[in-house]
């Protein structure tokens, strides 16, 4: 069985609008790197989810395919810019321009 990281997010459309919260910057984290860990293994095709987002009862699992796959590795360039986390961003960009 794989493990799936959980994450605990109020609204888990932040990650998609790339409105970052600093007290959030952990679960951020642990999205953005497991996106860019997926692409870099090339298993987008693969139906794994990359997290399971947790909210009181309930919980959602976010999948990547071929269709949200650079939706999410431009959001996470966005996230790592903010983070100053220059390297990774590179490597992001390097993901994005292969994939165009």
């Amino acid at each position: 069985m794989i493990n799936i990281p959980e994450i605990y997010l109020e609204d888990p459309f932040c990650l998609m609008e790339g409105l970052f919260k600093k007290e959030m910057v952990e679960e951020y984290d642990i999205f953005f790197r497991r996106v860019v860990h997926l692409a870099l293994k090339d298993e987008i095709g693969r139906l794994e989810p990359i997290v399971a987002i947790c909210e009181e009862e309930l919980e959602y699992y976010v999948y990547i395919d071929d269709k949200t796959y650079l939706k999410f590795l431009k959001r996470a360039l966005k996230y790592f810019e903010w983070t100053e986390e220059y390297l990774t961003c590179k490597l992001v960009l390097e993901l994005i321009n292969e994939n165009k």
